[in-house]
């Protein structure tokens, strides 16, 4: 990981100002990409971090809303429980696929306007 903080700081700091200075552009907008997309798989991972706090709070908010449901709390949470290796990746692949999906409608889109003007 540390190893991968100095190569993103060497890309973003020297080699990425020097690729615009000299019209390097698709140098350039290649480092721009792959830091988008470190950013996009950064912030999954954050996400997957307080996923737990998230998950506790939609079944009170959900036991709230649905007072003839709350017998069924326990066995709720306990599921979340078992099951929280399952929901785990399935969050992670949903969410990169989700952020994949909009990274690349914004991409077409600026792709688009570059080629219409």
């Amino acid at each position: 990981m540390g190893l991968n903080l100095v190569v993103m700081g060497i890309l973003t700091y020297y080699v990425a100002p020097q690729a615009f200075f000299f019209k390097r552009f698709n140098v350039f907008f290649n480092i721009m990409n792959l830091l988008l997309i470190m950013m996009i798989l950064g912030l999954t991972y954050i996400f997957i971090l307080i996923l737990p706090g998230l998950q506790k709070q939609f079944v009170n908010m959900f036991m709230c809303i649905c007072k003839r449901d709350r017998k069924l709390k326990q066995i709720v949470v306990k599921n979340l429980i078992t099951h929280k290796r399952r929901n785990t990746k399935t969050a992670i692949m949903f969410t990169i696929s989700l952020s994949f999906l909009i990274f690349a409608g914004s991409t077409f889109t600026l792709i688009a306007r570059l080629i219409s003007r």
